[in-house]
């Protein structure tokens, strides 16, 4: 059962992603989308994403600088536990795959931490590719389309729920299934965590907070298969200039010769020798798949 069956609602037609009830609703907030949709989208949606987007890159930024700073690791590692603590809170998104013992809580800051204070992680995030940490991310170890998610929309709490303010208006009937108790959720703006109170919607006894549609997508745009289809063309070319080959290999040959087995550590590998040229190809591709998302979801 969906919320759109519930309301007879077309999900075709609706702004708002159409949630699951009695099951998983299998997407995802990308944060690439957001990006592009801050500079291409129109209306409300427009100046809801660059709201979004402002505070995405304002969190990932304050990330760069702590990792950046002459403090020492356990003064960082504070800072990013501090960064990271509000993670635990229930989001009422409703997305994603659960898990079986799931609380609802959803990432935590220990495990975020955790990953983004690894050695190999800080060497990514600060390298000199030009580009974004969430599209890195894929190289990241232990950091799955549902953790960029939840990273995500906890930072833009405040967005969703100005959004879900609008769909009240624009959906009139769905004013009868507001929560009569406010929740309290945070977001991240201005450099700083805040919170808010706000009332949200129940159907069949769940919780519910919706997000604009084009924010989520099956799959998160950048992916580690992305990643290293565009950055091979590069690394192909190398190896057949290197060992002064007459043909250069195919991709299936190179992948099963320097891929295979650990498919992130050796994707990271190739990237770490890579060039600006194979860096902006991969954001190239990013926003082409973008916009395949936009056009198919």
């Amino acid at each position: 059962m969906s919320v759109c069956s519930i309301l007879g609602h077309n999900p075709e037609k609706v702004e708002y992603l159409d949630l699951q009830l009695n099951g998983d609703t299998e997407k995802y907030v990308d944060p690439n989308m957001i990006e592009y949709l801050a500079d291409r989208s129109k209306g409300d949606l427009q100046v809801l994403s660059k709201q979004a987007n402002t505070q995405i890159y304002s969190f990932f930024n304050q990330i760069i600088k702590i990792l950046k700073s002459d403090e020492n690791e356990q003064k960082k590692r504070i800072e990013m536990n501090n960064l990271f603590s509000f993670f635990q809170e229930p989001q009422h998104l409703n997305l994603g795959i659960s898990l079986e013992g799931n609380t609802g809580k959803g990432t935590t800051a220990k495990e975020l931490v955790k990953i983004f204070m690894r050695e190999d992680v800080v060497s990514l995030i600060l390298d000199e590719s030009g580009l974004t940490i969430p599209q890195k991310t894929p190289l990241f170890p232990y950091f799955a389309d549902d953790k960029l998610s939840d990273l995500t929309s906890n930072i833009i709490m405040n967005v969703i729920i100005e959004f879900n303010k609008k769909i009240v208006v624009l959906y009139p009937e769905m004013s009868s299934y507001l929560s009569s108790v406010n929740e309290e959720y945070n977001y991240y703006s201005n450099g700083t965590w805040k919170q808010m109170r706000h009332k949200p919607f129940i159907f069949s006894e769940k919780k519910v907070l919706f997000i604009p549609k084009d924010f989520a997508t099956y799959k998160q745009t950048s992916s580690l298969s992305l990643l290293m289809r565009t950055i091979l063309v590069e690394a192909i070319e190398k190896d057949k200039i290197k060992n002064n080959r007459e043909k250069r290999k195919t991709k299936k040959e190179f992948e099963k010769e320097n891929i295979a087995g650990n498919r992130t550590e050796n994707t990271r590998k190739i990237y770490d020798e890579s060039t600006e040229v194979s860096y902006k190809y991969y954001q190239k591709e990013v926003i082409n798949k973008v916009k395949e998302r936009l056009t198919k979801d």
